[in-house]
């Protein structure tokens, strides 16, 4: 069948990229009126996805807000928590230690897991996540 049967099937879907899990902690967006005046103030954070030859890839990416500076990304073939997790972990080897800063994400089940709120307060990342269905807080 090969690479021209599946562009064929799959020429107009679109994978999500988030979930609409319930029963994980979420937290109250602090970002929205936030003025971030110099780097290392906040983080934010998102997934996006690529369409490859194969099928999809997800990205990662985790960015300065005042710089715009990627300073964590990972990319892989599925949602799973370990690629935010690897992402958040190479932002966090590039921070200053004493940087007393906020984390935003959206509240994807990636973002409000438990191994994921876990690594934010173990670097003393304060949580702040997106409104309910406002995914364009993100941005």
């Amino acid at each position: 069948m090969g690479v021209a049967w599946w562009r064929r099937c799959h020429a107009w879907s679109v994978p999500s990229t988030a979930y609409g899990w319930r029963g994980f902690a979420v937290y109250p967006n602090r970002a929205k009126d936030l003025v971030v005046t110099a780097p290392h103030q906040l983080l934010v954070s998102d997934i996006t996805y690529l369409r490859t030859i194969v099928g999809f890839m997800y990205l990662a990416l985790i960015m300065d807000a005042f710089s715009r500076a990627i300073v964590g990304y990972d990319c892989s073939d599925s949602l799973e928590v370990i690629g935010v997790l690897c992402a958040l972990g190479m932002a966090i080897g590039q921070l200053p230690r004493d940087a007393k800063l906020m984390h935003h994400s959206d509240r994807g089940i990636q973002y409000c897991c438990r191994e994921y709120i876990q690594r934010l307060q173990r670097a003393q990342l304060s949580t702040t996540m997106a409104e309910r269905n406002h995914c364009y807080e993100n941005s």
